[in-house]
């Protein structure tokens, strides 16, 4: 049985506990603490839904259908929770998967296609990922932490923007909700206490919900809707259908190194939570998570939706809580398969307004960036590191900017530029490897 291997042999996982853990990795933590911690970390990774909102909307699809998109993302979620914290099959620590930002601008450009497009490159992009961590502790030189902390920042930088493109699109009422949205969720995350900043983002979130009814907005029959559905049902499967274009292959692949060295980071994150006496990162650990995480995207895109990570948000919470066992990951995983099977929950997190959505991923990229920001100031900067994050960093803004240097680009080499974060990826490879030669 998979998690015997939770009760089972004691490896390096855990060399020395830290004094600050209350409930470390092979703890047991009451049942009913168990339920709560369970549902503390199912509602830090619940705004990244507004990601599979986003690009079902993108593709067109009715509610209907997206709420059986965002029933089968949670279902997909569940299991790659489970997997992830078993020590046998996973990295072994408290990992919580969520939907991810990371392939959120791959995946609105396969939107435009419609959804089984979006399917179809996401289990491309996770059997890549998969096929990556076999490479992974070979090829680790290729990817040290100032890339790591690039990817990073580029992701937060296209996830701000789009949020901002979502705000301006509603006119100056949807720079109203959205800014609420935003203003709650910093103000709360930065003086909040306990509940109120553990929970910043859902809190502001329901802030730009409710100046969006207060505006007079259609909002309160979609309430309504919510609360009359059954509590409970199973979700529609109509949408269960996979198509694939080549010319989108690169932003895909591209996202799926980026997933790849975000979970590479919350590994080694985690691997310094639980051990005190921590020396170095645990490669196969790292290989391990990062496999879970490309299956679990292969599985996401299987089942309908876009593309999974792992949440780093939690690893913060589990930080902050001290409750770090990966028992806690089976309470995660129940969670998300009851709201999968609630009907008014996912009707009520599909008509989320525009303005809310944009207004939670400004925040979201936000702290994405600041999160690569993080992991850039452990890495002593000299000439060459700063060139590796420089010049890619230049061209990953200017890409956003549409500057004319890429409408000159000859139409074969387009869609390849259409991704920053692929540009900006491939960018610091080349620049690394070039400027390490001989090393």
């Amino acid at each position: 049985m998979m998690f015997s291997a939770f009760r089972g042999e004691r490896d390096s996982l855990m060399a020395r506990r830290p004094d600050g853990l209350i409930h470390g990795l092979d703890d047991k933590p009451p049942p009913l603490m168990l339920a709560a911690l369970g549902l503390q970390h199912f509602m830090v990774a619940a705004p990244n839904l507004a990601v599979v909102v986003m690009i079902c909307r993108a593709a067109g699809v009715d509610a209907a259908t997206a709420e059986g998109v965002l029933s089968f993302s949670l279902i997909a979620l569940a299991i790659a929770t489970l997997v992830q914290c078993s020590r046998r099959f996973g990295s072994g620590y408290f990992i919580v998967g969520c939907n991810s930002g990371i392939y959120l601008s791959a995946s609105l450009a396969a939107a435009a296609g419609g959804l089984p497009v979006v399917c179809g490159m996401t289990l491309v992009a996770g059997v890549f990922q998969a096929f990556f961590a076999s490479l992974l502790v070979r090829a680790r030189r290729f990817f040290p932490n100032e890339i790591v902390a690039l990817s990073i920042i580029i992701v937060g930088i296209e996830i701000g923007v789009i949020g901002l493109n979502r705000l301006s699109g509603a006119g100056i009422p949807g720079l109203v909700v959205g800014g609420a949205t935003f203003f709650v969720s910093v103000v709360l995350g930065v003086f909040g206490r306990g509940s109120w900043r553990l929970y910043c983002s859902l809190l502001g979130m329901a802030c730009g919900y409710l100046v969006y009814l207060s505006a007079g907005s259609t909002g309160p029959s979609t309430v309504g809707t919510a609360f009359s559905s059954a509590l409970f049902g199973l979700p529609s499967f109509a949408h269960l259908r996979l198509e694939f274009d080549l010319g989108l292959l690169l932003p895909f692949l591209f996202a799926a190194v980026a997933a790849s060295l975000k979970t590479m980071g919350a590994v080694d994150i985690c691997a310094r939570i639980n051990d005190a006496a921590w020396v170095r990162p645990e490669m196969h650990a790292i290989r391990r998570g990062v496999l879970v995480d490309g299956l679990s995207t292969a599985l996401s895109g299987l089942l309908g939706s876009s593309g999974t990570n792992s949440s780093t948000s939690s690893v913060g919470v589990s930080h902050a809580s001290g409750a770090t066992s990966r028992v806690i990951g089976i309470a995660v995983a129940a969670w998300m398969l009851v709201f999968a099977l609630s009907p008014a929950f996912t009707h009520l997190v599909v008509n989320l307004p525009d303005p809310v959505v944009g207004g939670m991923l400004v925040f979201t990229g936000c702290l994405v960036i600041a999160n690569g920001f993080q992991i850039l100031g452990t890495v002593p900067m000299d000439m060459r590191r700063a060139g590796v994050v420089a010049f890619p960093l230049l061209v990953v803004i200017a890409r956003i900017a549409n500057a004319p240097l890429f409408a000159q680009l000859p139409d074969a080499v387009k869609p390849l530029m259409s991704s920053a974060l692929a540009i900006g990826v491939f960018t610091a490879l080349l620049v690394n490897a070039f400027l390490s030669w001989g090393n």
